[in-house]
C-alpha cells in the first residue's frame, strides 16, 4: 500500500510541470491561460522569473526565492522591528497602487517594479 501511495505521489509531481505550463500558457489553442486571464498568466510567469531567477539560468532555486522574499519583507516592515502588521502591509499595497496610477498617468502602462530594491 505504501508503494502505491509513493508511486501515485511521484506521478502527480511528475505531471505538475505539464499542468503548470498549460495553466500559464493556455494549454489549448485559444485557451485563456492562467485562470482565464488571457496573456496575463504568461506575463506573470515572465515577471516572476525576472524577479527571482537571479543568475538567469531559467531556474528559481529556493535560495533565490527566499532572498527576494526577505528583501520584500524588509520593504514592507516600515518600522524595522522584524514584524509586518496589517497596517504596514496596507500602506505598502497603497504605495504600489499609487506607483501604478502614476505610471498610467504618465503614459507608461507597464506595471511598476515591485521587486525589492538592492
Amino acid at each position: 500500500m505504501k508503494k502505491l501511495l509513493m508511486l501515485s505521489a511521484l506521478a502527480m509531481v511528475a505531471a505538475m510541470p505539464v499542468a503548470m505550463a498549460e495553466g500559464f500558457g493556455g494549454g489549448h489553442e485559444g485557451g485563456k491561460g492562467l485562470r482565464g486571464s488571457g496573456g496575463k498568466g504568461q506575463q506573470m510567469l515572465v515577471m516572476m522569473f525576472k524577479r527571482h531567477d537571479m543568475n538567469n539560468d531559467g531556474i528559481i532555486t529556493k535560495g533565490e526565492f527566499l532572498t527576494v522574499a526577505e528583501k520584500r519583507f524588509v520593504q514592507v516592515d516600515a518600522d524595522n522591528n522584524g514584524e509586518v502588521t496589517k497596517e504596514e502591509a496596507k500602506n505598502h499595497a497603497e504605495e504600489i497602487k499609487k506607483k501604478v496610477m502614476e505610471r498610467k498617468q504618465n503614459g507608461n502602462s507597464s506595471e511598476p517594479s515591485t521587486a525589492p530594491a538592492d
